[in-house]
């Protein structure tokens, strides 16, 4: 918990890739919140990373639900061998939520990454 996500997944071999996504999971009332950025970033030598997403979310409202938010980009098409995906942790807990002020932190859960 209180960490950004930083995944980057070697493709083995230059690939001809259209379309990069993962999911998020909320569920507030667990301290699980959707990160306040998510990037993604492409290389072909690992070394070297060139953003071509990004996606910031809306203002965190109190909510009771639970649910699985996607963030999906679709590439014009393109060969690469590495995708980064970067999600920036929301950090402390909302003034709002019941966590608060017993230095509480958000948690990140993520899956499912595709790569088309």
């Amino acid at each position: 918990f209180d960490k950004d996500l930083i995944a980057t997944v070697d493709l083995g071999k230059d690939t001809w890739v259209e379309s990069i996504g993962i999911n998020f999971l909320q569920d507030q009332r667990a301290w699980i919140f959707l990160p306040k950025k998510v990037i993604f970033s492409v290389s072909t030598d690992g070394k070297t990373f060139k953003s071509i997403a990004h996606f910031d979310s809306e203002t965190v409202e109190p909510s009771d639900l639970t649910e699985i938010k996607s963030y999906d980009y679709h590439l014009k098409g393109q060969t690469i061998r590495y995708v980064k995906i970067t999600a920036k942790n929301l950090g402390a807990l909302p003034e709002w939520h019941l966590g608060y002020g017993d230095d509480g932190k958000c948690w990140i859960f993520a899956d499912e990454i595709t790569i088309q």
